[in-house]
């Protein structure tokens, strides 16, 4: 779908002929890579980039320049356009993240409504105002590649039990090989762990086998074990259920507790004076909900002095990020999604 199909007034499709061509998209990243997408910078330095790649199966951008990095990128995808929508993608967090905002996410009804001034529905999740990856925002937004305006909306974390990685702790041993080793046996296969995540072990009720902010050094996410270095206690300890303990992600990598996810979002209906935003989370590999299960979050979009009227009609799909700083990265997994509803 050309561009121009997005500027109200040039070259709309009459109803009908491109709304009903393609009722839905699935993107593959290592078939289709970022070929189909057209990268629209929303606001942001303009010596700043993303550069957009696929590596293992996801499409991920990579911020090219050290922090602060304020940039805004919206990819608007071809061949999508639609009054009702859904997206359906992979998040997976920042790499190299460095504790600085991140922000990555989707973009509905996008389109042009005077010469250089865009607007579409937000749907996103970041690590901004101290929080993490858990954190939903969704608002109408404006922008002219200078300035990015966002619409009275809200954010939302209600459905982060939905998508929390915290795992329990089974049990525990303490043994040397080399150098002392803490084993800690899970109650689930650990996928979302790897060598070198930061994580922090807690509620374990023989002390010494809790611990904050230390490196997973040993995995396997078959057997559900993860293994710590733990040169402060020096004595082996033989393999020993456990009531209660807790692992989780934490320090530098507090944003994987809630991520890697699914993200569903949609718009249906609405008018200038009020769009309501629709998202659904839930942990990869699991089963989603439908639109009427209770972990949907809906806030209602209305304008406000930055934003005067939403974006309610038809409009392009898109994927959404910025903030990305000093190298940090965030990918959308395969399979991305965009279903045009109506």
């Amino acid at each position: 779908m050309p561009l121009d199909d997005l500027r109200l007034g040039r070259g709309w499709p009459a109803a009908g002929r491109r709304l009903a061509a393609i009722p839905e998209i699935v993107h593959r990243w290592s078939e289709d890579g970022w070929d189909d997408f057209h990268p629209m910078v929303m606001a942001g330095d303009t010596v700043q980039r993303f550069d957009a790649t696929v590596a293992n199966g996801r499409g991920v951008i990579t911020a090219a320049f050290d922090t602060p990095n304020v940039r805004h990128m919206a990819y608007i995808r071809e061949g999508t356009l639609a009054t009702d929508s859904e997206i359906v993608s992979p998040i997976y967090p920042p790499v190299g993240w460095n504790g600085n905002n991140a922000q990555q996410g989707h973009l509905h009804n996008i389109r042009e409504i005077a010469p250089g001034v865009w607007e579409a529905i937000m749907i996103w999740t970041s690590v901004v105002f101290g929080g993490d990856y858990g954190t939903l925002h969704m608002a109408g937004v404006r922008w002219d590649g200078t300035a990015l305006d966002l619409s009275a909306g809200g954010f939302t974390g209600a459905d982060q039990r939905f998508i929390d990685h915290t795992v329990r702790v089974l049990g525990h041993r303490r043994f040397n090989f080399g150098v002392w080793i803490n084993e800690y046996t899970l109650a689930e296969p650990v996928i979302d762990y790897a060598p070198g995540d930061i994580v922090t072990v807690s509620l374990d009720p023989t002390a010494g086998f809790n611990e904050t902010n230390v490196a997973v050094t040993g995995w396997d996410p078959i057997a559900g074990i993860v293994q710590v270095l733990d040169p402060s206690d020096t004595a082996a300890v033989a393999y020993t259920p456990v009531e209660a303990g807790m692992l989780r992600h934490s320090g530098v990598d507090s944003q994987k507790r809630w991520a890697p996810f699914m993200l569903a979002t949609r718009v249906i209906g609405g008018t200038a004076g009020s769009v309501q935003a629709e998202a659904m989370r839930w942990r990869l590999g699991t089963p989603p909900a439908d639109w009427g299960d209770p972990r949907v979050q809906r806030i209602t979009c209305t304008p406000d002095g930055d934003v005067t009227a939403m974006a309610a009609g038809p409009g392009g799909l898109g994927l959404f990020g910025a903030h990305f700083n000093a190298g940090s990265s965030g990918s959308w997994g395969d399979g991305v999604v965009f279903r045009r509803l109506r």
